[in-house]
């Protein structure tokens, strides 16, 4: 074979003798071979760290397609020729950078370019682009400038490599325009090639399905012949691709790089070195490498999959691309083959070791290490999503109609606003006394878009969303939505297996409708997005209760707290009809209604009228400085109490103690990200110290602008927070005077009775030296040296009296009491004998107690003893019922004949029906115990405990 001397340039000259015109094509590349070859020697000064992609890359691309073809370049056409050799030197012309190109630095794309790259923690600019954005990216001097020099053209180098196919084409066409190169275009060439060949340059860079959408098979070339643009794109792509061989990195450019070149420029140089065998020609495409490292073992696979896809797209679509039989087939791709070097090992194949998620298994990691305390958390992240869809909506639809920056939280205009958006969400059972809930929530949210879609379904990626970061960084601070970690919707996998979401976007005016199935994966199907009529999501799930759980709980803070607490007092377990399933779904009406209090977005809960639902928070206070919100504020003699929210929704972990005052305070300063942990349930560490510095500014702030509203029997209790929170000596109102004498006598008060002193004594100066403990009580009145100014802030009474009486309390260098709270004491004793296992006393007390709270049914577990050890149920039968817990050798326990939803003169508090005598038997320990037995033992029990029970009993008499 010979195909190493068929020259594309000597054919082209040939041809081009073929016609007159043909002579155009010739004396334009004989320019453009030259100046464009000067241009490129300028790609290195932004891309050192790169491969070569100079003049030496375009010939190699040149060689490579001879070499593809062999001797059936004579069946090309010279303006095919053309278009191949002017392609190989102008498709990385875009890389010449340009003041011009440069300027592009100043818009909000860049800006959005270097916010991503900020995110992305796996890029080694990462660093600097989060000096850039905050005005920190600085030259510094001696050596260190080296680096940072290099940092700079590697963050340009990055941004330009992602746009250089269209900057290639956008030169194409305007050579002079763009980067003063010259190059003639006249009436002699249409300018409709040079569009031809503007678009070939850009293909190299686009996915192949977008060439085939956007290039001819076909076009008219000059003179009497024809070109053939997607063929000759498809061979600049093959002739990239395989500019493979050891000689693409130039040293000198890695040295002037030396310890500043980037580990993926590191990979790819020792990729190409590693090449160990090389085929190419028109038969057969053969490549072998050795890598030195994992890193470049990764490069080489990943590039020679590209190449596969590539090889594999253009073969299956073939008959589309090629002008004619007689340039035949493309050469046969051998699968190429990488290996690495000795002693590094791979495991598998194409990859690098490194740890791996299994979807399953994170789910369970979810589930299991309390990143979530209960499954129905997930309901918060569901509704959460829906209040940041709207958040989204309402900035899209209102930017331009209101001044967000003068809003706030408790605007009535903003209120307003707001409550045209209102989520509807439902939870009710499927059918009548079914075990299956479908909780459907409903927002007029911004929707999900098809390129949302892309990060939706991939774990913790949301942030990468440049079209979503763009949106938000123009939103005030306050208005932001609170997501960000992008585990929320896969969180729905602990509520059921599957869910549905429907969905139009405003964005793109797509409708989808999505099934997520936790074992068959994702489905999407597009509709008609007039089916809808409205923007916004609509997501759905089974939710299954159980009708006896295996287990159940709610909490204290559940707004249906009451409610069940009454419910489960009627519960018993020796019912067979009794469920307890209401116990969770009650619960998740709870969470939806507590969510609800102070989300910005209010819901519709179509299962749940109740006056007042949707009610927004009163005499509430917004610090515009600090982005914080204080609301239920009150001042007074009790110990400090701060709940504290994160736009809405309730976090722990901050501890704040502020004598004398109560308050709720809503924290809108900060992204969900930076501020709470992955389950929103608790603030980072990192964020704490900060954020009780803000909150301690915004209360001072509240108290110096609202002192003189605040009730007359709170402001000496206002003054008191006042002078916890303000920490600098000089940051003091004009109305706080300093005096200090000194006060010889020791007393202790509490603040009522230290404001009566100061009442009953208008004229006497003094400083009162305070140590409070949790009970508000304030202890040690002491003298207090000159160097008070130090430690302690003076602040006026106004509030108790028109006198010069002012008070010093001092917060630090105290020591308090000890105190013991008082403790719940026993006393224990043995017997040979099986007795009655409590004390009479302590009997009554326990029964007592279960009249008063059976929130766990309406029976009681208790331990046998004697004769009625007979009565012992099996351990299973009793999970959901109260049981006395008690301490002994043998774990023998039986249900009480008690029904505790009655008084005890009631003929039903003592049970012997034949109902408890059938549960009894089913749930017996004892399996030879008959019916007439246990209705014997029943009766004698009874008698026993009322004998018992008998001085209560005569007390409610």
């Amino acid at each position: 074979m010979n195909t190493i001397l068929n020259s594309l340039e000597q054919y082209f000259e040939q041809a081009c003798e073929q016609h007159p015109q043909l002579q155009y094509l010739r004396s334009q590349w004989g320019f453009d071979k030259e100046l464009i070859s000067k241009a490129l020697q300028n790609v290195g000064h932004i891309f050192p760290h790169y491969s070569r992609h100079d003049v030496s890359h375009s010939k190699q691309i040149i060689i490579n397609i001879e070499r593809l073809l062999g001797d059936k370049i004579q069946y090309l056409t010279a303006t095919d020729m053309w278009l191949i050799l002017e392609a190989a030197y102008s498709h990385d012309i875009g890389m010449v950078i340009t003041q011009k190109q440069i300027e592009e630095m100043n818009s909000p794309s860049f800006h959005d370019f270097v916010q991503k790259l900020s995110l992305d923690e796996q890029s080694e600019l990462s660093s600097f682009a989060k000096k850039w954005l905050q005005d920190e990216a600085v030259l510094p001097q001696r050596a260190k400038a080296h680096d940072f020099f290099q940092q700079y053209i590697q963050l340009l180098a990055e941004w330009y490599r992602r746009k250089h196919p269209i900057n290639s084409a956008n030169i194409v066409r305007n050579p002079w325009e763009e980067i003063g190169l010259n190059s003639s275009r006249n009436e002699l060439i249409p300018k409709r090639l040079f569009n031809i060949l503007a678009k070939i340059c850009k293909a190299h860079g686009d996915s192949f399905e977008q060439i085939l959408k956007e290039l001819p098979k076909a076009e008219a070339g000059l003179g009497t012949e024809d070109c053939h643009p997607l063929y000759i794109a498809c061979l600049l792509r093959m002739g990239d691709l395989l500019d493979i061989d050891d000689n693409r990195f130039c040293p000198v450019m890695m040295a002037m790089c030396s310890h500043n070149l980037p580990s993926l420029s590191r990979a790819h140089r020792d990729k190409h070195l590693s090449v160990q065998h090389f085929r190419l020609d028109s038969e057969r495409i053969e490549v072998e490498c050795t890598c030195p490292t994992p890193e470049s073992y990764e490069a080489a696979f990943d590039w020679f999959e590209w190449l596969k896809i590539e090889y594999h797209n253009q073969t299956q679509h073939w008959d589309q691309i090629v002008p004619s039989k007689q340039l035949g087939r493309l050469p046969t791709l051998m699968s190429p083959k990488v290996t690495i070097q000795h002693p590094y090992i791979i495991i598998e194949e194409g990859k690098k070791p490194s740890f791996q998620l299994n979807k399953e298994s994170m789910l369970n990691l979810v589930r299991g290490s309390g990143l979530y305390s209960s499954r129905f958390d997930s309901i918060r992240e569901i509704l959460q999503n829906a209040v940041d869809s709207t958040l989204h909506r309402i900035w899209i639809e209102n930017k331009n109609t209101y001044d967000f920056s003068n809003l706030s939280p408790i605007d009535e205009n903003y209120l307003k606003l707001v409550d045209k958006y209102k989520i509807q969400v439902n939870f009710e059972p499927k059918e009548a006394n079914s075990d299956i809930w479908v909780l459907t929530v409903k927002d007029k949210g911004i929707g999900i878009s098809l390129n949302d879609l892309k990060f939706m379904l991939n774990i913790g990626s949301t942030k990468y969303n440049s079209e979503k970061q763009k949106r938000l960084n123009e939103m005030p601070m306050w208005f932001r939505p609170s997501g960000a970690f992008g585990i929320g919707l896969q969180s729905a996998f602990l509520l059921a297996d599957e869910f549905y979401i429907t969905s139009t976007s405003i964005i793109d005016r797509r409708s989808f409708e999505m099934h997520f199935n936790k074992y068959q994966g994702i489905s999407i199907k597009e509709v008609d997005y007039s089916v809808f009529n409205s923007f916004g999501c609509e997501f759905k799930i089974n939710i299954k209760v159980e009708k006896l759980p295996k287990s159940y709980s709610y909490s204290h803070q559940n707004n249906m707290y009451t409610e069940i607490s009454n419910r489960l007092k009627e519960y018993d377990i020796t019912n067979s009809e009794f469920r307890l399933d209401f116990v969770e779904t009650m619960s998740i009406l709870g969470q939806i209604i507590e969510f609800n209090i102070n989300s910005p977005v209010k819901i519709e809960l179509l299962s749940y009228k109740e006056e007042g639902f949707n009610k927004y928070r009163d005499k509430a206070y917004w610090d515009s400085e600090e982005n914080i919100m204080l609301f239920d504020i009150s001042f007074g003699d009790f110990s400090s109490f701060i709940d504290t929210f994160f736009r809405g929704q309730k976090f722990s972990g901050l501890s704040i103690n502020i004598p004398s005052m109560y308050c709720k305070v809503d924290i809108y300063s900060e992204t969900s990200d930076r501020f709470l942990s992955y389950n929103r349930e608790k603030i980072l560490s990192t964020s704490s110290l900060g954020t009780v510095n803000k909150i301690y500014k915004t209360i001072k702030n509240y108290i110096e602008k609202n002192f003189n509203k605040i009730p007359a029997d709170q402001k000496p209790f206002a003054a008191l927070s006042y002078y916890y929170v303000s920490d600098d000596m000089e940051d003091i109102d004009s109305h706080i005077i300093r005096k200090i004498n000194d006060v010889g006598n020791q007393s202790s008060y509490n603040i009522n009775e230290l404001i009566n002193k100061i009442k009953n004594n208008p004229c006497q100066e003094s400083i009162v030296f305070i140590d409070g403990d949790y009970n508000g009580k304030f202890l040690g009145e002491q003298t207090i040296k000159n160097n008070i100014r130090k430690y302690l802030l003076h602040f006026l009474l106004l509030s108790v009296t028109e006198s010069n009486v002012f008070y010093c309390i001092d917060k630090e260098d105290t020591k308090g009491d000890n105190s013991y709270q008082n403790i719940d004491k026993f006393k224990y004793s043995f017997d040979k004998n099986d007795i009655f296992p409590v004390s009479e006393k302590y009997f009554i007390e326990i029964i007592k107690n279960k009249k008063h709270s059976n929130q766990r049914g309406c029976r009681l577990f208790f331990p046998a003893w004697g004769k009625y050890r007979k009565l012992s149920i099996r351990t299973e039968s009793f999970s959901y019922g109260d049981m006395f817990g008690y301490t002994s050798y043998k774990d023998d326990f039986l249900i009480l004949p008690i029904d505790f939803r009655h008084n005890i003169i009631d003929e039903k508090f003592f049970d012997n029906s034949e109902s408890l005598v059938n549960w009894i038997y089913n749930n017996k320990k004892q399996e030879h115990l008959s019916k007439e037995e246990i209705r014997t033992l029943i009766k004698d029990l009874i008698e026993e405990l009322k004998k018992i029970l008998v001085s209560d009993i005569n007390e409610d008499k």
